[in-house]
């Protein structure tokens, strides 16, 4: 182990909090506020890039009604969570405490993510398609 490589190792495991789900290090925190930086960096570079994107005439005869602009989104976030408490739940029996509050929230993260993900996909395929049928009128 070279000189560094201890120091830095010794910094990087510091307990910096006990918390109910285990200790704090630095390493964790830096981890957790890279990821935060990260976020906020793509959410600044997708508002720059939308707000100077072309604006695209869309046809009407492809505009939703107020409701289904509501609905769509809503429906898609309510199959979601159920998909994620439903397998969430189904994946933590016979467990207790810290270990069941863990697997409930990896698994229905992960599968709340995914299910967001693959509705995402079916809808802008269904929007394209219909976008195709309609210009080929």
């Amino acid at each position: 182990m070279g000189w560094g490589q201890g120091r830095w190792q010794a910094a990087m495991s510091f307990t910096l909090a006990h918390t109910p789900l285990g200790p704090l290090h630095v390493h964790e925190l830096l981890h957790f506020m890279s990821t935060g930086v990260g976020m906020a960096l793509l959410a600044w570079w997708y508002f720059r890039w939308y707000l100077s994107a072309p604006v695209v005439e869309i046809d009407q005869r492809l505009q939703p009604s107020p409701l289904t602009k509501l609905a769509v989104p809503c429906a898609m976030g309510l199959v979601a969570c159920l998909a994620a408490v439903a397998v969430g739940l189904l994946s933590v029996r016979g467990q207790h405490g810290q270990e069941l509050a863990r697997e409930f929230i990896m698994k229905a993260v992960l599968v709340g993510i995914a299910a967001l993900f693959v509705q995402a996909v079916v809808f802008a395929l269904l929007v394209s398609s219909s976008q195709r049928v309609l210009a080929e009128r």
